[in-house]
């Protein structure tokens, strides 16, 4: 009798190289530019990576269009990968400019040395003796996060970054209808009476193609905000998960330091205060930061030293009122009043 039942394949992975993960995740804007170089800078932290692979598996998996066994596998085995190139400087990001760069976190000099190092076993040994850290940085998948949590465990660490959704909008509306009409968008996609839209659409597809970019941009802060804040206030994974408020900390980064310092297990280095020295923080007031030219892409508008932060807060809710319908407008009040209740304000 000919086999005609296949044996059903199931993929696994119980080796591994990855002792310790860092991801660092957050919605567009919410300030990992700065917190990406300033946690590649503690000891044994690799560089932060800008590792897409991880938002997708997370994505599909989040959606069952993966198995368990086939996404935790390859989560595994991507992670030995990147952090075993990470060590050799296989795939490092050298270019000066970008914000994923070597040269951002001050470890640019010991990433060049690392070109010239051997692998094999002798790498092997290198990371039983310094214990790195792989650090991968994500974009708002808070809520697709449980594949990773259930595959590394008591190895993973998640730092989600938070900024009040106010001063998200202009980033997101200058870029988000981008999504489904431009090949150098690298989102995953959805496919909605043939239109394609961004995966966090889904479930208000409907609103999402009937509204301007403002609008677009306030449902899908808000949607994905949603998870966020029930983790916050129910204090969720809390031993593997932690919260940094953009605002409270480029005012007040001190506890916050400490407190990265006590949840990584791993503290600063002298590299680490000279980040916080080119991120302009402490601030006197929040929106005091460094003009870089990218942001420049994304709405940045340049703000008088003088305004307050509250002056600034008070003038762009009345501008991005005149851009958006009073149903967009009702949900930023709704999501704002949640941030500030949950993350406190700052003015």
């Amino acid at each position: 009798m000919k086999d005609s039942i296949k044996h059903q394949i199931e993929f696994t992975r119980t080796l591994n190289l990855t002792k310790e993960i860092v991801f660092l995740d957050g919605l567009t804007g919410t300030g990992k530019t700065m917190f990406g170089p300033l946690i590649s800078s503690f000891d044994r932290v690799q560089n932060g990576r800008f590792e897409y692979i991880y938002e997708y598996l997370s994505i599909l998996k989040h959606h069952n269009k993966i198995s368990d066994d086939a996404s935790s596998s390859l989560f595994k085995l991507i992670s030995d990968i990147k952090l075993h190139d990470g060590l050799i400087s296989r795939e490092v990001n050298f270019r000066p400019k970008d914000l994923s760069s070597v040269f951002q976190s001050g470890k640019g000099i010991k990433y060049l040395r690392q070109l010239f190092y051997n692998d094999g076993n002798k790498l092997k040994d290198r990371i039983k003796k310094e214990s790195p850290i792989l650090f991968l940085i994500t974009h708002q998948i808070l809520s697709c996060m449980d594949s990773l949590f259930d595959t590394f465990q008591e190895k993973i660490k998640v730092v989600h970054t938070v900024r009040h959704p106010l001063h998200l909008i202009e980033h997101w509306a200058s870029y988000i209808d981008n999504h489904g009409n431009e090949s150098r968008d690298f989102a995953l996609w959805l496919k909605f009476n043939e239109e394609e839209l961004p995966w966090f659409a889904h479930g208000w597809e409907e609103k999402y193609i009937h509204s301007n970019a403002y609008e677009k941009s306030i449902y899908a802060i808000s949607k994905l905000y949603q998870d966020t804040f029930l983790y916050a206030k129910k204090n969720k994974r809390r031993e593997n998960l932690i919260f940094l408020p953009f605002e409270q900390f480029v005012l007040n980064p001190k506890p916050y330091v400490s407190e990265l310092t006590s949840f990584l297990s791993t503290g600063p280095t002298p590299k680490t205060n000279l980040i916080l020295r080119a991120q302009k923080v402490p601030r006197k007031y929040v929106h005091l930061g460094p003009a870089k030219s990218i942001y420049k892409r994304y709405g940045f508008k340049k703000i008088s030293k003088k305004r307050t932060d509250k002056e600034v807060h008070n003038n762009l809710m009345n501008e991005i009122k005149t851009k958006i319908s009073a149903s967009a407008y009702e949900t930023l009040i709704s999501i704002s009043g949640e941030y500030e209740s949950i993350f406190g304000k700052w003015f």
